[in-house]
């Protein structure tokens, strides 16, 4: 008879064995990149929209700002246009005091005694 048989040897079922557990751990390293590349995903976006919410705030500051300095501009013409051309502006007629004048003294003789 020969010795010949249909079956796995010994070494071949070994080597079955460790690719299958290598296969297994290249699964799970896989499976575990893939978790962590969707949690980085998903914090990008949580932080995406945190940045996007902070632009929207600062936007509408923005355009508060330019809201009232548009109006303060507003009011200050017209108050300026009320008083008309010829407004008393503090500016306009404010004269600086003269300078003072140094006197020199008169130089009187001493009489000796």
């Amino acid at each position: 008879m020969s010795s010949h048989s249909s079956s796995p040897s010994e070494s071949d079922r070994k080597s079955i064995k460790s690719l299958l557990k290598q296969l297994a751990r290249d699964f799970q390293s896989l499976s575990y990149r893939q978790l962590q590349h969707e949690a980085q995903l998903k914090e990008r976006d949580a932080h995406f929209s945190k940045l996007e919410e902070e632009l929207k705030v600062v936007k509408e500051k923005d355009e508060y700002i330019k809201k009232i300095k548009r109006s303060s501009e507003a009011s200050n013409s017209r108050l300026s246009d009320s008083y008309g051309e010829e407004s008393l502006r503090m500016n306009d007629y404010y004269q600086p005091q003269p300078r003072r004048v140094r006197r020199e003294r008169k130089e009187t003789q001493r009489r000796l005694g």
